[in-house]
């Protein structure tokens, strides 16, 4: 795909998703780390998707254009532009007259370079944010880790103070970057749970999204 038309497509996509986003409101729960974010988005939505209308990303639709098609539920056009034209139609099309959208979106967001995170969060805001670890890319340099450090922060600092971050207590740059979050955190480790943490982890997303129910939030 030429670079002008990438950029084309990809400033529509993100303002379609957006529309969609505004017209529905579902509750979003993003996903960041290094590793385990795919186990961790399908464990969730098979757990929460037993009482709650759910999409997740398909495979790993998770970066400046798959993270909207995950959001639309589009496919790729990849490098055909006659794709891409049908694909953005569809977009519109949902974008503008949906009716029936998800309540909740579990979305990976994927941000190994500077500036990745500050773009994806232009796109979707999650509320409640799931950080799995840092540490266990162990073919990334110090300073790589540190970069991908500093974009996960930033997506910790953008959940509302209404909104949960679910943190990784084993990870040590995640126990450092902790106290940047303004919302509820809540940590898991494996040393002290016998559970599976993905299972876990739904087990304390499934409260809080009934908690919301309940109030009539959701």
């Amino acid at each position: 795909m030429k670079k002008v038309f990438k950029k084309i497509v990809t400033w529509i996509l993100r303002i379609l998703t957006r529309i969609t986003i505004w017209r529905h409101k579902p509750q979003i729960i993003g996903i960041v780390g290094n590793l385990g974010k795919t186990e961790t988005k399908e464990a969730i939505k098979e757990k929460l998707s037993k009482k709650f209308d759910c999409r997740a990303n398909p495979r790993s639709y998770n970066t400046e254009i798959g993270l909207p098609l995950a959001v639309l539920y589009l496919p790729s056009g990849n490098s055909s532009f006659w794709a891409w034209f049908k694909i953005l139609s569809r977009g519109i099309s949902i974008a503008l007259f949906s009716k029936k959208f998800p309540k909740i979106l579990i979305l990976e967001l994927g941000a190994i370079f500077p500036g990745e995170m500050d773009y994806l969060l232009t796109i979707v805001q999650p509320k409640y944010l799931i950080c799995t670890n840092i540490s266990l890319d162990f073919e990334a340099s110090s300073d790589e880790l540190e970069i991908r450090a500093k974009e996960i922060e930033k997506a910790i600092k953008a959940v509302p103070k209404n909104g949960l971050v679910i943190i990784n207590a084993d990870d040590p740059w995640l126990i450092n970057i902790r106290d940047k979050a303004s919302a509820k955190i809540v940590s898991y480790t494996k040393e002290n749970e016998s559970k599976d943490y993905p299972i876990l982890i739904s087990e304390v997303l499934n409260k809080e999204l009934e908690l919301r129910v309940n109030n009539n939030d959701l």
